[in-house]
């Protein structure tokens, strides 16, 4: 992606902060607000489909590839340990079709994460968290699936309304293990900016840039989503589109999921 779209897109969208309330702000992480699902042995389940094109390996090095990737389905469970602590999983399979190799069906990764709120909003202060992971080496190297290798993931979590905008805030360290290198990892500053904005009856307006930066080995991934999300009693549908920042990035993108609330 040349200079010129990057700050196009990213005019746009501070102009779209600017215009919805003083916010713009979630790759493989989009942003997570401050918010546990809100009681102990309360229960959700996640089930949902993206399309990405062109979003590269981690790792990759040379040329971007022709690389067409599906996550079909990718799945999440949460559950309520206490009012302000939650665990959380998602895993996908993933269709991949990549310039020169088969085109494949296989297993994706498992992710395990942690979310504890230790502040709440109040007055002119956010709420505040902190989410912690691991993403588990399963998805295949040499397929082309992921890096098979075990990455730690940790941030702050920052929540905060803005007259009818909910906005969040995240900051952390993400350690990527080096596939290519024995005892080898880069280590990435993790970020997300995310708003919401409702609008009429039940459907809110998503915003949302997140990514990693400071990477030393083609790690630099940022995308903006676009998207809608859908409040239905104890079901939630969201759906969005997806262009990425940087050249590592997935030049577009579609994804769409729906949530229930089983307990």
């Amino acid at each position: 992606m040349g200079k010129g779209r990057l700050l196009s897109i990213i005019g746009i969208c501070l102009l779209l902060a600017v215009f919805l309330g003083n916010t713009c702000v979630r790759g493989e992480f989009v942003t997570e607000p401050t918010d546990t699902i809100g009681e102990a042995g309360q229960m959700a389940l996640k089930v949902g489909i993206e399309y990405l094109d062109g979003r590269q390996l981690e790792f990759t090095q040379g040329p971007k590839r022709d690389r067409k990737l599906t996550k079909l389905p990718y799945i999440g469970f949460e559950i309520g340990l206490g009012e302000m602590v939650d665990l959380e999983a998602d895993f996908e399979s993933i269709y991949l079709d990549e310039e020169g190799r088969d085109s494949k069906y296989g297993v994706g990764d498992l992710r395990l994460w942690n979310k504890i709120r230790f502040k709440d909003e109040e007055g002119y202060f956010p709420s505040m968290g902190f989410m912690w992971g691991v993403k588990l080496p399963n998805a295949n190297y040499e397929d082309g699936f992921g890096t098979d290798e075990t990455d730690f993931f940790s941030s702050f979590l920052f929540s905060k309304h803005i007259g009818n905008i909910y906005s969040h805030i995240n900051l952390g360290l993400g350690i990527l293990g080096n596939p290519d290198e024995t005892n080898a990892q880069d280590d990435v500053l993790v970020y997300g900016v995310s708003v919401e904005y409702p609008m009429s009856g039940s459907i809110n307006l998503l915003l949302d840039i997140n990514g990693y930066a400071g990477s030393n080995n083609n790690n630099n991934f940022s995308s903006l989503i676009l998207g809608f999300q859908k409040k239905m009693d104890d079901v939630i549908w969201d759906w969005g589109w997806k262009i990425g920042l940087t050249d590592e990035s997935e030049d577009w993108g579609i994804t769409t999921g729906i949530k229930w609330m089983l307990r």
